[in-house]
């Protein structure tokens, strides 16, 4: 039995499964299933914040902000998604200024010091990016080749402190 047919009643479930209908890439059903966990209870921001990940995956940014908004008048931090926003509308100074936020937040892994070289590249500073890359290269050597074959990092590819990090 599914935590939906235990608690129909219940939004958290519904907002739950369209999180992992998310995850596996069914957008058009997490979308049914985020309305409904709304309709039972219009104060879940986490089914906002979902539903604007969804709209980003659309390229419908102007309403990922909006929901985004709506989830943080209701207590969610969206600064990372909202981040997300602003990156793709090239507001990169906004975008940092969020992300970093959320991120010094986050636990220090390969995973978030490559989003904050990622964070670096895109406003051209070299030197905090390379720096970022060396940490995360550090915590997981993987990212030698993710950063070797990323484009946001092309404009480094010639670069001797890039090349010795990625070898």
């Amino acid at each position: 039995m599914t935590a939906i047919e235990t608690y129909p009643g219940q939004a958290v479930p519904y907002c739950n499964a369209g999180a992992v209908a998310i995850e596996k890439g069914n957008t058009k059903h997490a979308k049914q299933l985020l309305r409904q966990a709304i309709e039972i209870d219009d104060l879940l921001a986490e089914a906002y914040n979902n539903l604007g990940v969804i709209a980003i995956f659309e390229n419908n940014y102007d309403a990922a902000s909006e929901l985004f908004k709506h989830a943080k008048k209701l207590g969610l931090n969206t600064n990372y998604n909202e981040g997300v926003v602003h990156i793709n509308k090239g507001n990169y100074d906004k975008a940092v200024k969020l992300m970093t936020k959320n991120v010094k937040c986050l636990e220090e892994n390969g995973k978030t010091l490559y989003l904050q070289a990622i964070i670096a590249s895109r406003t051209k500073d070299v030197e905090k990016s390379l720096n970022h890359l060396a940490k995360a290269i550090n915590k997981d050597s993987k990212l030698k080749k993710t950063a070797k074959q990323d484009m946001e990092f092309a404009y480094m590819y010639d670069n001797p402190d890039f090349i010795a990090l990625t070898e």
